[in-house]
């Protein structure tokens, strides 16, 4: 099943960094349940379309729909994944909050080629990055894929996202392949690089 975010594809955003991070406390990654819905849709809202325009409310609607059907669909070689935290907004008062997320699921890396595992949407909020959240997401993904019984993974990401290939380049995972497509010849966006892990 196709996924929502189609133009930054599976790229892991890294914005401008907050200087005084909260601390996440004992950060939990796990299966997406129905009740993370509205928490997966901030995070990947935010991540993906950080900008709020006058359709925001749609496109939040869109989101939240498309997570809920794929989380429901409970297909053979699917994960939703959320990174939690226990975030401590007064003494004594911590919250459970979703802080990032990610996806894998099998689908085709070439039109015409077989289905492999791929990730997509990785997301972790502006607030919580460099904290090891994308890291542990990821290689929470690399241990499912394994279970499955796969020897290899692979993701997009944008040419133009250092902060993403740095993360990918510690992880493994090497360029297999660089896209062109219309969005780069004609609109000048940037090139999508196909990167590949063998586990």
């Amino acid at each position: 099943m196709d996924s929502y975010f189609i133009t930054p594809l599976n790229t892991y955003q890294l914005k401008h960094q907050p200087q005084n991070k909260p601390s996440l406390g004992s950060l939990i990654i796990r299966s997406a349940e129905e009740k993370d819905l509205r928490g997966l849709t901030n995070v990947l809202l935010k991540s993906f379309h950080p900008s709020s325009t006058w359709f925001y409310p749609v496109l939040r609607l869109g989101v939240y729909e498309d997570i809920k059907s794929r989380l429901n669909c409970q297909l053979p070689y699917y994960k939703c994944l959320v990174a939690t935290g226990n975030i401590k907004l007064e003494k004594d008062f911590p919250e459970v909050e979703v802080v990032g997320t990610i996806e894998v699921s099998l689908r085709p890396i070439t039109m015409f080629g077989a289905c492999l595992p791929y990730i997509s949407n990785l997301a972790v909020s502006a607030t919580y990055r460099r904290q090891g959240v994308a890291d542990r997401l990821l290689g929470r993904c690399e241990q499912i894929v394994s279970e499955w019984g796969f020897k290899e993974i692979w993701l997009h990401v944008l040419d133009n996202n250092q902060s993403a290939q740095h993360l990918y380049r510690k992880r493994g995972y090497t360029v297999s392949k660089v896209e062109l497509d219309w969005g780069h010849l004609i609109l000048n966006q940037p090139r999508k690089l196909l990167l590949l892990k063998r586990l």
